[in-house]
């Protein structure tokens, strides 16, 4: 009974573990695929941010060099 406890907390906090960095890493966006773009304009000038954290997949990063790309196209 007691090694069947022990097994039983073992796998609640294992599995505990793996789930919520998941969770975590899902709402700072790690696993984005895709950019955002944020503009502020004002009469003469126009600022464009590019939304980034340390982490993330290939094609995020992909992305921002292809928008960093056009608009450097577009001057």
């Amino acid at each position: 009974m007691k090694k069947a406890l022990v097994l039983l907390i073992f796998l609640v906090l294992t599995s505990c573990t793996l789930f919520f960095p998941k969770v975590a890493f899902k709402r700072a966006g790690i696993f984005d695929t895709k950019s955002e773009l944020k503009i502020i304009e004002s009469k003469n000038q126009r600022i464009i941010f590019i939304g980034m954290h340390h982490f993330g997949k290939k094609e995020f990063y992909d992305d921002v060099t292809n928008k960093i790309d056009s608009l450097q196209k577009l001057d």
